[in-house]
């Protein structure tokens, strides 16, 4: 019999706009995680005052509640590490202080689990703004490439996320083992990309489901997009430099080679720098879908890695 105990890990920061809504999306669940976890990376606004209260008011309802708050600023990267060591349950579900599950997340992921055998569970999320408002942002995420993706295989996806990160990383569940295993602390701020680069080099089962069970927000105020501190801009800088280095250390030949194809074919639109953002941003996911999509079924019949399973 499987384990079907999930418990949730929330990371805030600086997040007293949105975390009660956040928190309430967890109350309201028809199967409520083992275990709530909320780690707050040392928060200079009310976030901490106001999950204290909401807990105080809430505690009764979970058969655990763990607040931990961080004396020092750490980065969500090693806040979720502090947070993993209070996992209790096989499966753990990691989430923002800023998005909201639909009321029967962990109920849908509990019957996945029973139904199915794989490491790690992501689906597809709806975008919310500030307000909560839905948006309409798929088609410039391109997860809806991700069914025909998946069933091409893992060094497709593996090298279209040094471009662009087309898996939506946020909706992921894991199972406690793997989530161990792939939190990279050599980064600060941006976990989701090395995580995924571990992950698509790796030999875990990954299902991709196509039910809408995440709201995933969009804001200015995001820490990564838009950083407000010198530190926080810091951090970014060394964690994309760090992920590139090593990413581009850790291909072999064959991906390297497309990795070159790759930039020549977007050097001309590079050197456009009038037009760079919107033009250099199109170019980047378009051309490595399409370059990748031609040479990748010979790549996969070299190397023999498994392909994600999908459940539709």
């Amino acid at each position: 019999m499987k384990n079907l105990d999930i418990d949730c890990i929330v990371l805030s920061y600086n997040s007293s706009k949105t975390i009660i809504e956040t928190l309430n999306s967890i109350k309201s669940q028809t199967i409520l995680p083992k275990v709530l976890i909320i780690n707050d990376d040392f928060s200079d606004d009310e976030t901490i005052m106001i999950i204290e209260k909401w807990i105080s008011e809430n505690q009764s309802q979970f058969i655990c509640i763990k607040f931990i708050k961080s004396n020092i600023r750490n980065g969500s990267v090693k806040s979720l590490k502090n947070a993993f060591k209070h996992v209790k349950s096989n499966w753990v579900k990691p989430m923002a202080a800023d998005d909201i599950l639909e009321n029967n997340y962990f109920e849908s992921i509990r019957n996945k689990i029973i139904k199915h055998k794989f490491d790690i569970l992501i689906c597809n999320p709806k975008f919310i703004d500030i307000h909560s408002k839905l948006l309409n942002f798929d088609k410039s995420y391109y997860f809806d490439c991700l069914p025909i993706l998946f069933n091409i295989g893992r060094p497709l996806l593996r090298y279209i996320i040094k471009f662009r990160m087309i898996i939506p990383s946020s909706t992921a569940t894991f199972s406690t083992k793997v989530l161990n295993e792939i939190i990279d602390l050599r980064f600060k701020l941006i976990e989701d990309w090395p995580m995924w680069n571990i992950i698509l080099k790796s030999n875990y089962r990954v299902m991709y489901c196509r039910s809408r069970l995440f709201k995933y927000r969009i804001q200015d105020q995001q820490v990564t997009s838009n950083p407000q501190d010198k530190l926080t801009k810091k951090w970014i800088q060394e964690d994309l430099k760090n992920f590139k280095h090593i990413y581009t250390e850790r291909l072999n030949y064959f991906e390297k080679i497309l990795y070159l194809l790759h930039n020549l074919f977007l050097l001309p639109i590079l050197l456009l720098r009038p037009c760079k953002k919107k033009y250099t941003r199109l170019a980047n996911g378009l051309i490595s879908l399409k370059l990748i999509k031609l040479i990748n079924p010979i790549y996969l019949k070299l190397n023999k890695l498994k392909n994600y399973y999908i459940l539709k």
